[in-house]
């Protein structure tokens, strides 16, 4: 019994420490709900349309903004905004993929939608139910719900949000079906937009019908759908739909290899986007025409669009910045609210850190003082096993002594990136800072730094990221998670995040990739592979310069080239880069980020070799195997 007790000691410390945790957790989670209720139902409803705007976007700050409309509506009471409370937290958990979640949200926002007899809302949240069973693939409850959406909206319910009932019914009846049996819902959405006068939505219709037509490859229904689109768009002053007609019908003659004819589409296009302005447009249908005078052997024409191609796409990148910059200027209040909130939170995990020490360092010293007393009590008669067990620990120590000069090793590794890498970005940094705290700038001086002192930062976060996964590589701390990749948007990913460096050298980035290429293989180690052998290019190619990236399929392979105009490297180093090996510390870098993506891009299961172009630059091929199993685009009715 006596020998029990010191069990049951523990065994009492550790029930206590579970209870601890939990209860202690159990107040974090309440205490992260907005402690402002606001008492005013205009304010409430403000700040409900604050989180609608956010959907999309920055799903934080919408879910920040649907719990503070829920709480402060059922404070007093109001059933309105605890509609779109649960509403708008339906919409954050679709948005963020918590399917179940979104659907227990939505019915919640039905039943008071119900209770306030307001049907139209009520049949806006069932379609969205419906939209969510669909992204389950349970098709028939999809339907089921379209159907209420549909049954439930009353005479004051606009046309067009019917037809888009009736469009959303059709695509899950098509799932369980064939298009035969939709025909006759289509039919009746044209109907009604017929009747309404809506050319634009109908002309849509008319689009998408024939897109779904493609899917099932019937080409003559095709062709009189997007005729009968175009006619329509014609007719209307929605230059969004007229280009859709465009686009539709180059993308019909190209499919049957009628270039020319699709050339003509093509060539409208761009006119189309002239007139209206808008340069997401214009660079899509430079894309398309030089593509289609490749197909037909003008390569100087096709040079010649995709040099164009090239130019406006950079200039639609420096806009969209800008617009960038707005939004985050525009939501700097959000910001500072959601940081209150996370001080909040950080005191609170702190000081159940510290509880949580307190706690281990009593649970150590009992485990240690039972052990002492349970080796003095049975030291007489476990000699031979004491000193079995004192050899065992002699080994372990050695072993860890061996293990700790290998850490020490790899440590002095990472103190000379440390000191290589990161101490000029960190001190251009600092300094930048310094300056600006003590007011040396004027507010044109600093807008000016801003893009260098960006590209400072990202440069950093890319060194610290190459030193985290090279420290963990180097433990064999890092598991693969492959999955299906898009190649092509991997490639489009990596651009966004050196858009910086690239527009600081004036660089023309060229881009070639098959949208159809995919890969099988780890999604952040290809990313990491690719972004530092772009990151290379982007730092020896002159200013100015020209890179170019085309990515293709070849007998079941995927195959990405990447060549950058510049010196040629040493051949000394390529040798290295070849075989796998560390490049070694030199004036421009430690070669960690190349020695990187050598081994994440062998490791799944891919090559890539460096080689000099005479009289042009560098080129860089990784090569992978093509994965036969790509996810289905469904395009939206």
């Amino acid at each position: 019994m006596v020998k029990l007790a010191p069990l049951i000691i523990l065994l009492v410390l550790v029930v206590t420490l579970t209870s601890a945790q939990h209860s202690f957790s159990y107040q974090i989670q309440n205490d992260l709900s907005p402690s402002e209720l606001l008492e005013d139902t205009t304010q409430i409803d403000s700040i409900a349309d604050l989180a609608y705007e956010f959907r999309g976007s920055h799903l934080d700050s919408l879910l920040f903004y649907a719990q503070w409309t829920l709480n402060s509506s059922r404070a007093i009471s109001y059933s309105k905004g605890i509609a779109k409370g649960y509403s708008y937290l339906g919409i954050y958990h679709y948005q963020k993929g918590n399917l179940s979640e979104a659907i227990s949200f939505y019915l919640q926002a039905a039943k008071v939608f119900e209770a306030l007899n307001d049907v139209n809302k009520l049949a806006s949240v069932y379609n969205n139910v419906g939209l969510v069973y669909y992204e389950m693939e349970d098709f028939a409850t999809a339907l089921d719900y379209h159907l209420r959406a549909i049954q439930s909206s009353d005479y004051n319910q606009e046309p067009v949000v019917i037809a888009n009932f009736m469009l959303n019914q059709a695509n899950a009846k098509l799932q369980l079906g064939n298009l035969e049996e939709t025909l006759s819902i289509y039919h009746e959405a044209i109907k009604i937009l017929k009747n309404a006068g809506n050319i634009t939505d109908l002309a849509n219709l008319y689009l998408n019908l024939g897109n779904n037509f493609g899917r099932e490859g019937l080409m003559d229904s095709v062709k009189i759908y997007f005729d009968k689109g175009l006619y329509l768009a014609e007719l209307d002053d929605d230059y969004d739909v007229l280009s859709y007609a465009l686009v539709s019908q180059t993308r019909y003659y190209t499919y049957t290899k009628d270039y020319g004819q699709a050339l003509q589409y093509a060539k409208r296009s761009l006119d189309l986007a002239d007139q209206s302005g808008s340069l997401q447009n214009r660079v899509n249908a430079l894309y398309a025409i030089s593509q289609l005078y490749e197909y037909m052997d003008s390569f100087k024409e096709a040079l010649n669009y995709t040099k164009r191609h090239a130019v406006l796409k950079d200039s639609l990148s420096r806009k969209e910045n800008s617009l960038e910059i707005a939004r985050l200027e525009a939501n700097a209040i959000v910001d500072k609210q959601q940081s209150l909130y996370n001080q909040e939170l950080d005191f609170k995990e702190r000081s159940l850190v510290k509880q949580r020490y307190i706690i281990l360092l009593l649970f150590v010293f009992l485990a240690t003082s039972l052990g002492l007393v349970y080796l003095i009590l049975k030291k007489w008669e476990n000699t031979r096993i004491l000193y079995s067990l004192l050899e065992k620990r002699n080994q372990e120590i050695n072993e860890l002594s061996q293990h700790t000069e290998a850490l020490n090793i790899h440590q002095q590794q990472i103190f000379k990136v440390l000191g290589h890498d990161l101490k000029g970005p960190v001190r251009s940094i600092a300094t930048v800072t310094e300056m600006a705290s003590q007011d040396e700038f004027t507010l044109e001086e600093l807008k000016e730094l801003l893009p260098q002192l960006s590209l400072q930062a990202k440069q950093l976060n890319m060194s610290l990221e190459n030193l985290l996964h090279w420290a963990m590589e180097q433990m064999d701390g890092e598991r693969l998670n492959a999955s299906s990749i898009q190649v092509d948007s991997l490639i489009y990913t990596v651009l966004e995040f050196l858009d910086v460096a690239i527009k600081e050298k004036s660089l023309i980035v060229d881009v070639k990739a098959e949208t159809s290429a995919y890969i099988m293989a780890d999604t952040q180690m290809v990313m990491i592979g690719i972004r530092n052998v772009l990151a290379n290019a982007v730092k020896f190619t002159p200013a100015g310069g020209y890179i170019s990236i085309i990515c293709r399929k070849v007998e079941g392979r995927v195959i990405i080239i990447l060549m950058n105009e510049g010196k040629p490297v040493p051949e000394a180093i390529i040798d290295k880069f070849n075989n796998g090996q560390l490049i070694g510390e030199s004036k421009t870098g430690t070669g960690i980020g190349l020695k990187l993506a050598s081994s994440y891009i062998s490791k799944n299961r891919g090559t890539v070799t460096m080689r000099n172009l005479p009289d042009v630059g560098v080129e860089v091929a990784m090569e992978f195997p093509e994965c036969q199993f790509t996810p289905s685009s469904v395009d939206q009715v």
